[in-house]
C-alpha cells in the first residue's frame, strides 16, 4: 500500500477494511489526488472517472483527426476551383484557347474541335438513316383549270397517241375525240392515276375504233388485262371478245404495248387487232 501524501493524515480505516470512504478510495488508486470535484462525483465508479479523463494518446489522435479533416477540406476547395472540376466550370473555361490536361491524361478539346466532332456524328447518323429510309420522289401538284391559258398543264401534255401498226406505218389518233382517254393521260401525268389503268383506257381507244359494235350480235366482250414490263413505265395490255351464237363462232383480240416517256408523251407500240367470225 502506498504512503499517503505528507499533507494528509493517514486514514483511520485500514485499506483492507470493508468501510472505505471516497478519500480512501482515491488514495488507494495512487495516481489521483483528492479534489472537491472528485468528491462531488462520488456517485461514479473509479473506472468511469478514469475513462472520462483525456490522456496523452487521445489528445494526439484528436489532433491528427483535425489536421486530416483540414487537409481534406483544402483539397476539396482546390478541386472546386480547378477548371476540370464540375463545380468550377464556366463558359470562359470552355472558350479558353489553352486548356490544361485532365487528371486522366485526356486533353481538352477546343470549341472548334467540338463543332467538327458533332458535325461528323451528325453526318454519320444522317447517312445511316438515309441508308434505311429511301426518299420518295415527290411531284408538285399542278391544278388544271381551263381559265389559266398558258399555265394550263394540258399544253405540256402530249394529246396524241402514236401507234406502230403491223404494216410498219405510223398514224396519229386525236385524243380530243376520246375524252375518257384524254382525261386518263392527264391524270397519269399528275400522279392521280396508275399506269395500269391509263394503259387500259388507251387500249379502249383502239378497241372502239377497230371493233365494230354494229356487228356484235352474240358477241361477249371480256375486260382488258394488263401486265407490267421490265420498266415501271411499260405495260402490255390485251382485250378479247368471243362469239358463240346460234352455231356461229368468232373471236376478236387487241394487243399493244404502252410506254410512258416523261417529257415526250405516250407511245403505243406493237399494236395488233385480229377479228374472225
Amino acid at each position: 500500500m502506498m504512503t499517503p501524501p505528507c499533507n494528509q493524515a493517514a486514514p483511520s480505516t485500514p485499506p483492507h477494511s470493508h468501510h472505505r470512504t471516497v478519500e480512501d478510495e482515491y488514495q488507494f488508486v495512487g495516481n489521483l489526488h483528492y479534489s472537491p470535484y472528485f468528491h462531488a462525483m462520488s456517485n461514479q465508479s473509479v473506472f468511469d472517472r478514469l475513462s472520462s479523463t483525456p490522456t496523452g494518446s487521445t489528445l494526439s489522435r484528436e489532433e491528427e483527426d483535425r489536421k486530416l479533416r483540414a487537409e481534406r477540406s483544402a483539397e476539396k476547395a482546390d478541386r472546386l476551383k480547378s477548371p476540370g472540376s464540375r463545380g468550377g466550370y464556366s463558359p470562359s473555361t470552355r472558350a479558353s484557347p489553352t486548356m490544361t490536361s485532365s487528371p486522366s491524361g485526356n486533353s481538352k478539346r477546343t470549341p472548334r474541335q467540338l463543332d467538327e466532332f458533332y458535325q461528323r456524328i451528325y453526318k454519320q447518323d444522317t447517312a445511316s438513316s438515309a441508308a434505311h429510309h429511301h426518299d420518295v420522289e415527290r411531284h408538285p401538284y399542278v391544278a388544271s383549270s381551263p381559265h389559266k391559258g398558258e399555265s394550263n398543264p394540258d399544253a405540256a401534255i402530249a394529246l396524241f397517241i402514236k401507234p406502230k401498226c403491223n404494216i410498219k406505218s405510223v398514224e396519229e389518233v386525236d385524243l380530243t375525240i376520246h375524252p375518257e382517254a384524254r382525261k386518263s393521260i392527264i391524270n397519269f401525268w399528275q400522279h392521280k392515276l396508275s399506269g395500269k389503268s391509263c394503259a387500259l383506257d388507251i387500249l379502249d381507244v383502239f378497241w372502239k375504233r377497230d371493233y365494230k359494235e354494229n356487228d356484235t350480235v352474240g358477241w361477249e366482250v371480256y375486260p382488258g388485262r394488263c401486265e407490267a414490263g421490265d420498266d415501271d413505265n411499260v405495260w402490255f395490255v390485251e382485250k378479247r371478245a368471243v362469239k358463240d351464237y346460234k352455231g356461229s363462232y368468232g373471236s376478236a383480240t387487241a394487243k399493244c404495248k404502252v410506254r410512258f416517256v416523261k417529257g415526250e408523251g405516250v407511245f403505243v407500240q406493237e399494236y395488233s387487232f385480229v377479228k374472225s367470225g
